[in-house]
């Protein structure tokens, strides 16, 4: 199963674009925060790391009209691994995770804090919640 859930802030205002045959599509990046406490200092520690989004259809739309730099978002996605050339002719790669599902945790358009749409059925509700992290060891 391909499915990524995350919950971060958006770091711009989406870009939305055209297809060729008139589709929407939006591309925007969240910054999803990772905090733990530190077992032996006991010092609380996070990192943030950006998410490269991409929407189609509805899913677009909704986040062209609702959607604004700092804005928080749950998302259902799946995972894309694109492959493109460097101007040096060498192999790059990037991963990108396509919108399946989105709810507006908080928008300054929406009128309220939640808000919810699917471009799929990946089944998740969206639920957030802030805990500290603790690695399980595998």
């Amino acid at each position: 199963m391909n499915i990524c859930h995350f919950i971060g802030n958006t770091g711009r205002d989406p870009e939305i674009r055209h297809t060729q045959s008139g589709d929407k599509v939006a591309n925007l990046s969240i910054a999803v925060t990772k905090r733990w406490r530190d077992k032996q200092s006991g010092e609380r520690r996070e990192k943030t790391t950006w998410v490269r989004l991409k929407a189609f259809g509805g899913v677009a739309g909704v986040i062209e009209q609702y959607v604004s730099k700092g804005d928080k978002i749950a998302v259902s996605c799946e995972f894309e691994e694109r492959k493109w050339q460097a101007q040096d002719g060498s192999d790059r790669y990037s991963a990108e995770f396509n919108i399946r599902e989105l709810e507006l945790l908080s928008s300054k358009d929406s009128g309220n804090s939640s808000g919810n749409t699917s471009g799929g059925d990946a089944g998740w509700n969206g639920e957030s919640t802030d805990f500290d992290y603790d690695p399980i060891p595998f």
